[in-house]
């Protein structure tokens, strides 16, 4: 039985080496958009705790963690990919918006729902 690759961030070649992954413009897009979601999804139960209580300073750690982890995960690595190559995205707003907080890291408050808004078509 032939072995598996423990990581599939590359792909093989036939000399067995591993090269780096090649991503196109949809991947990033879809990437990019999926974290996005993450990050909507994160922010609105935050934004539905508050709305009943106010949130304790752990739990903020928590959902600041949340975020944080997602840029760090999927955001940084596709900006840095895009950058070194050229490639011009489209960043969906809520991770703009938490990438404008994100050098601060001494956020306490989250977008109000008005960033949820879709863009209008052209």
């Amino acid at each position: 039985m032939p072995e598996t690759p423990a990581s599939t961030s590359g792909t093989p070649n036939t000399g067995h080496h591993w090269q780096p992954m090649k991503l196109n413009l949809q991947d990033i897009s879809c990437t990019l958009n999926m974290a996005a979601s993450r990050i909507r999804a994160c922010i609105s139960q935050y934004q539905m705790e508050a709305a009943n209580n106010p949130p304790s300073s752990a739990r903020i750690m928590y959902f600041k963690a949340g975020l944080q982890w997602e840029i760090n995960t999927f955001v940084m690595p596709l900006l840095q990919y895009s950058a070194a190559r050229n490639i011009v995205s489209v960043v969906p707003s809520p991770v703009t918006h938490v990438l404008t907080l994100y050098p601060m890291l001494t956020w306490n408050t989250v977008p109000g729902p008005h960033l949820f808004i879709p863009p209008m078509s052209v």
